[in-house]
């Protein structure tokens, strides 16, 4: 049970990672089949494109975070968001183009060591994550500690009325 204590006690940003790092697991768990086939690219593919997800994540989170929090509001800290945003484009892109090449061109789909399908598909969990911990945290959250904009828009809603 000491796993689940440190689950819920720790900050947003390293439960969403404890859950990416689990995904990228089972998924790794369940791609490994194809090693046997002979196809090692598949759960290469899906290692691949679950590393670059957690890089990609731990951007957002640091990009948010130097925006978002008063106490670390500088200039120079500020600019390196958009600098982040950019990382991950090249990532996935990268990440991309190096699969399809593997895949399509220095190999086959049934012989290549590193699958583009397989690297895609390592990429979606991210925002199915971050969409359903985001809901599920929201409604589970006290009204009182809401965010600011919903108590914003009741109050507007109020004297509209």
């Amino acid at each position: 049970m000491k796993v689940l204590d440190w689950y819920n006690n720790t900050t947003e940003m390293k439960k969403n990672l404890f859950l990416l790092t689990i995904i990228g697991l089972l998924g790794l768990a369940v791609t490994s089949i194809f090693f046997f086939m002979n196809n090692p690219g598949v759960p290469f593919g899906w290692a691949l494109g679950t590393m670059i997800e957690i890089i990609c994540y731990i951007t957002i989170a640091k990009g948010t975070s130097f925006l978002l929090d008063p106490n670390k509001l500088n200039r120079k800290r500020s600019l390196l968001a958009p600098l982040f945003m950019i990382l991950r484009l090249l990532l996935y892109a990268g990440g991309l183009v190096l699969a399809a090449f593997a895949t399509y061109r220095w190999g086959s789909m049934s012989s290549s060591y590193l699958n583009f399908w397989a690297l895609f598909a390592g990429y979606m969990p991210l925002p199915a994550l971050l969409l359903f911990t985001t809901i599920y945290r929201l409604k589970k959250q006290p009204a009182e500690t809401k965010p600011a904009v919903e108590e914003k828009e009741n109050k507007d809603a109020e004297e509209n009325d």
